[in-house]
Formats: structure tokens, C-alpha cells, sequence
């Protein structure tokens, strides 16, 4: 007996919201949006395919920056290492520089300013020693 009550209060009617119509129409989607990569546009709140490409591009540009920026460090430790190494100085030994560091020196990110320890190739500690 509960249970068919329960039906039928249920079918009794459809539910009404009591929303405003400047409510309903804030919650939809654009069809166009201005953004740093271009205007981009949608219909019935889906991406058109140029809006598609445009942010699949932008994604990919993302990235590659992101692994740029990541890698730089790397490349210029192993540089270094590479550079010390074709000079003679091998993991573990110590180059004696005479002046710091300054525009002429073929350094990817040369430090001006003070001594510091870089390390090399098995973990060898390669030390930048600067003679004042």
C-alpha cells in the first residue's frame, strides 16, 4: 500500500522551478569568447573545429615551452661537463679559472658573481674554482 502511494504522488505532475529568466539564459554557454589565441566560437555550446584546433595548437605550444624551459638546466650541465671534458678536465678533477666568468666566456649559463660547485658525469663533484 505505501509503495503505490509513493507512485502515485510521484506522477501526480511535473516539478516546477521558480528561476529567473536572466538566470536561465547567464547559465549558457557563449557563442563567442575573446581570448589571448583568437576568438573563439561555439555552437550550442560545442567547439567548432577551427575553436578546436586553435586550443589543440596553444596546448601544444604550452608544452613544447614547458619542456624548454625544463630541459635548459640539463643541456647546460651536460654542456659543461662536455666543454671541461674537451679541454681535459675530467669528473672529479678541478678548473682553475683566473677572472669570474663574463660576456666572452662560452658558458650556456655562466654564474658572475661567485664560485660555485658543479657536478659532472658519475657523480663526481667538479668544482669552479675562481683564483682572485
Amino acid at each position: 500500500m505505501t509503495i503505490l502511494i509513493a507512485a502515485s504522488a510521484l506522477s501526480s505532475g511535473a516539478a516546477v522551478a521558480q528561476v529567473a529568466p536572466e538566470t536561465v539564459l547567464s547559465l549558457g554557454a557563449p557563442d563567442a569568447v575573446q581570448t589571448r589565441i583568437g576568438t573563439l566560437e561555439f555552437k550550442d555550446g560545442a567547439p567548432t573545429a577551427e575553436t578546436a584546433n586553435k586550443v589543440y595548437d596553444a596546448l601544444d605550444f604550452t608544452r613544447a615551452l614547458d619542456v624548454y624551459n625544463n630541459s635548459f638546466r640539463g643541456a647546460s650541465a651536460l654542456a659543461i661537463v662536455k666543454g671541461f671534458a674537451s679541454l681535459g678536465v675530467n669528473p672529479g678533477d678541478v678548473a682553475i679559472f683566473s677572472e669570474l666568468m663574463d660576456a666572452t666566456s662560452l658558458f650556456l649559463t655562466a654564474n658572475a658573481a661567485f664560485v660555485r660547485p658543479r657536478s659532472g658525469r658519475n657523480r663526481h663533484l667538479l668544482a669552479l674554482i675562481n683564483e682572485s
